[in-house]
C-alpha cells in the first residue's frame, strides 16, 4: 500500500493506493510514504505541489484552507490525482509489499506510547519519524528525546502506577544475532561466546571476540578488525567465514547494481551502497527488535504502558501486579524472522 499526502493532493484526506485490491481511496490516518516517493524522483507530484503554492500565492489564500474541488473544478482535481496514481503505478514492480506489515506494526507500535513522569514532572510525549533515516532507525522529532537522554537521567523517571516501577528492556547482541539468523540460520542465547568456543577457538576473552565481530559487521576490513579487536588474522578470517560475509557482501552488491537500492530482510528499501552489510543488518535489526516489541506490548496489555523506544530497548511503566511477568520476560519473538530475541531487564526506579 502505498499513500500520497494530502499536502500533495489538495484533498482533505490522503490518497490510499492498494495494489492487493487493485483500487485506491482517500484515507487520513495511514502512514505517509513520500519520502520514498521523493527518492524515486516522482517528479509530478513535486510539480503539483509547486503549481498549488503559486495558484495560491497568486491569489493570498497560501495561508488559509483551501477547497481545491471547487477552486480547480472537479475534473482538473481528478486529473491531477490520476498523474499522481500513474506515477506510482511505476513503483507497484519496485515496491515490496512485504514491508507492509512491518511499517504498520511500527505505527502501531509507537502509537501505544504514552508518558510517566521525569523529575516528577508531566513532560512532553516523544513523537517518532519510523522511515526518514537511511536505515529506518528511530528519530525523535518533538517531545522528551530519550535517544539522546544520558542513561543516568533515565532513573529520574517515575511510575503512573501507585507503587509502579520504571523498567529497561533490552535486546541482547541485536545485530550479530540477527547477522547469524540471517546468513546461517542459527540461533545462540550468548552468540560471542558460541564463536569464541566454536568458531575461532583461540585463546583470547569474549571482549576480543565482541570487537571483532562488531568491527567485521560495520564494514571494516581483515587488518582493521584485527587492530580493533586484537584476534589474529586466522580469527578475523574464520569470523568472516563463518558468517557467510564475503558471499553476503557479493549478493549485496549484485543488488545495488540491478535495482539501485539494497532491501532490508524485511522489504525496506535502502538507497545506499556504502556500508552495504552494515546498512542491511542494521536496517534488518530495526525492524526485527521492533517486531519484538509490538509482540511483548500486545502480550502485556495489561498494567505495562510503553513509555520509550531507543533503538534495541524500550522503556516501560509497570503495575504492581506486572512486576514478576516482566522481571520473567527472557525474550522477546519476532515472527517474521522467526527468532527469539533474549533480553536483559534492568529496574530504573
Amino acid at each position: 500500500m502505498l499513500i500520497v499526502s494530502k499536502k500533495f493532493s489538495g484533498l482533505e484526506k490522503d490518497i490510499k493506493i492498494n495494489y492487493l485490491e487493485n483500487n485506491w481511496d482517500l484515507d487520513d490516518k495511514y502512514f505517509n510514504l513520500n519520502y520514498i516517493l521523493r527518492l524515486e524522483n516522482i517528479k509530478e507530484i513535486e510539480k503539483i505541489e509547486k503549481k498549488y503554492n503559486n495558484l495560491l500565492s497568486s491569489l493570498n489564500l497560501k495561508n488559509n484552507k483551501v477547497d481545491y474541488i471547487s477552486l480547480l473544478g472537479k475534473h482538473n482535481v481528478r486529473n491531477y490525482l490520476n498523474t499522481i496514481k500513474d506515477a506510482i503505478n511505476n513503483l507497484k514492480f519496485k515496491f515490496n509489499t512485504r514491508y507492509e506489515e512491518v511499517l504498520n506494526t511500527r505505527l502501531n507500535l509507537v502509537s501505544n506510547i504514552t508518558t510517566c513522569y521525569f523529575n516528577d514532572s508531566d513532560y512532553q510525549k516523544p513523537e517518532y519519524d519510523n522511515h526518514s533515516s537511511l536505515t529506518g532507525r528511530t528519530k525523535v522529532t518533538s517531545g522528551l528525546n530519550f535517544l539522546v537522554m544520558k542513561k543516568s537521567d533515565r532513573k529520574n523517571l517515575t511510575s503512573k502506577f501507585k507503587n509502579g516501577r520504571i523498567y529497561e528492556i533490552d535486546i541482547v547482541s541485536l545485530e550479530p544475532r540477527i547477522m547469524c539468523k540471517l546468513t546461517r540460520n542459527e540461533e545462540y542465547h550468548d552468540i560471542y561466546d558460541h564463536v569464541l568456543k566454536n568458531v575461532i577457538k583461540e585463546s583470547c576473552n569474549r571482549k576480543n571476540v565482541k570487537l571483532g565481530l562488531i568491527s567485521t559487521l560495520y564494514g571494516a576490513k581483515p587488518e582493521t578488525v584485527k587492530k580493533l579487536s586484537g584476534l589474529s588474522r586466522t580469527s578475523v578470517t574464520l569470523i568472516r567465514e563463518w558468517f557467510h560475509v564475503e558471499q553476503l557482501l557479493k549478493k549485496l552488491q549484485n543488488d545495488y547494481e540491478k535495482k539501485d537500492r539494497l532491501t532490508n530482510f524485511y522489504g525496506r528499501n535502502i538507497y545506499s551502497n556504502n556500508a552495504m552489510i552494515n546498512h542491511y543488518i542494521q536496517s534488518s535489526s530495526v525492524d526485527s527488535a521492533m517486531i519484538g516489541f509490538d509482540d511483548f506490548c500486545n502480550t502485556h496489555k495489561e498494567g505495562v504502558n510503553l513509555i520509550a523506544i531507543i533503538h534495541d530497548a524500550i522503556i516501560v511503566d509497570v503495575h504492581p501486579d506486572q512486576f514478576k511477568n516482566i522481571e520473567n520476560t527472557y525474550s522477546v519473538y519476532d515472527h517474521i524472522l522467526d527468532i527469539k530475541l533474549p533480553v536483559k531487564i534492568e529496574r530504573l526506579s
